[in-house]
């Protein structure tokens, strides 16, 4: 389905602990559903955040899956009417990846997989990846849905700080993830209003996407968090507008949700739209987990290539302390590919990788948590290299 996105659009949902009481009953639900459409919510989002496979079997309801994100699809679209758009929403899936925990990428990957079947299933217009507190979960379940080919919004939750959980920002979140081609990327957390509004403002200098921002709830008095005001909450969510926001995100049960909206549909009435920032064609971002690398395509020095290992770290030293821009890594396997993907986190300059073997090469790229080099002197043709890289956001050199 094809939706324009840069067009101005308030998001609704139920997020449980962040919306008071997660509703008790479906009809409970579907009222709160109900009053945020009335009150100006263009998108719903559906209450399937904790409805992976994973963590139903936690709760006991193994093998419930469908029935439970059909269920919840299905209520709300009731909501949402016939002219109303539903969002598919998935959020962590309840495993902690390698190396801070046991899960493989792939592993994961199958389980946002199945859940965004189930909801693509049942009839959702769109995707919306919650929250994701580190860059490669929000990665992994965007190539995990790319398959299903429905439009994907990814939002990731940022501490006080303006950080993913294991690091890096949100430009850089924005950076890898729009690579990616996610429809939208979106941001969440509890932010003063003066943080959040600089935040969107240097962000939209670099979005190829629309931006969907969660308004904040606060401003900073002194050393205090103080709760706007209904007309501070206003002002607010006009300026996010005017400074690049495109989607406004809100609980579905706020009381203050017509504030957002009245924002939305002042903007949208205005005839005022965002558009794509501009790309520098003698530039290459390219991008790790933590930082983004903006550098001169004509100039780039590359190291020679290393070989992969189960430890890297003396040999990643070297070639960062050599005077290089890039390191360039080797990929003759796809054990090579897994080492790498062990070792990534030491790495603190851009990557290149050189492969002359297809799955290799595909499974380095995907396991990397930013935006890589291809290196062309692969002895794979061109065209192969280019479509592949393409896939994950890469860059052929």
């Amino acid at each position: 389905m094809d939706i324009d996105l840069w067009s101005p659009r308030l998001v609704a949902g139920i997020s449980a602990g962040e919306d008071g009481e997660f509703p008790a009953s479906r009809d409970a639900m579907l009222a709160r559903f109900c009053r945020a459409k009335q009150r100006g919510a263009d998108i719903l989002a559906t209450p399937t955040g904790h409805a992976s496979q994973v963590l139903l079997q936690k709760a006991g309801l193994e093998g419930e899956m469908e029935q439970i994100n059909t269920t919840f699809t299905q209520l709300t679209r009731q909501a949402a009417g016939t002219h109303g758009l539903v969002a598919g929403t998935l959020a962590p899936a309840g495993l902690e990846l390698e190396p801070y925990g046991e899960a493989s990428f792939t592993e994961l990957m199958a389980i946002y997989r199945a859940q965004g079947s189930c909801l693509a299933k049942a009839g959702v217009d769109c995707f919306l990846v919650e929250t994701s507190s580190a860059l490669q979960y929000a990665r992994c379940a965007v190539l995990a849905l790319r398959k299903l080919k429905l439009p994907i919004l990814a939002s990731v939750r940022l501490d006080q700080d303006g950080e993913l959980r294991h690091g890096g920002t949100a430009l850089n979140a924005l950076t890898v993830l729009q690579a990616l081609g996610v429809s939208a990327f979106g941001l969440r957390g509890d932010y003063d209003r003066e943080d959040l509004e600089e935040m969107v403002e240097g962000l939209a200098q670099m979005a190829k996407v629309p931006l969907m921002v969660q308004p904040a709830k606060y401003r900073m008095e002194g050393e205090d968090l103080c709760p706007l005001t209904q007309e501070e909450l206003k002002a607010h969510c006009n300026r996010l507008m005017e400074l690049g926001a495109t989607l406004l995100y809100c609980a579905a049960g706020g009381e203050r949700l017509s504030v957002p909206a009245q924002a939305v549909k002042e903007f949208a009435a205005a005839g005022k739209r965002h558009r794509p920032a501009p790309s520098d064609p003698d530039q290459v971002v390219l991008a790790d987990a933590w930082e983004i690398y903006d550098m001169d395509y004509d100039r780039l020095e590359l190291g020679p290539p290393l070989p992969c290992t189960a430890d890297m770290s003396s040999v990643l030293m070297q070639q960062e302390s050599g005077g290089f821009d890039v390191v360039r890594i080797r990929i003759d396997s796809p054990e090579d590919a897994q080492d790498f993907a062990q070792n990534e986190y030491m790495a603190h300059l851009p990557v290149c990788f050189l492969s002359h073997d297809e799955i290799s090469l595909k499974l380095a790229l995907m396991l990397y948590n930013g935006i890589a080099l291809v290196d062309s002197q692969s002895s794979l043709p061109r065209k192969t290299l280019e479509k592949i890289a393409a896939k994950y956001g890469a860059v052929v050199y």
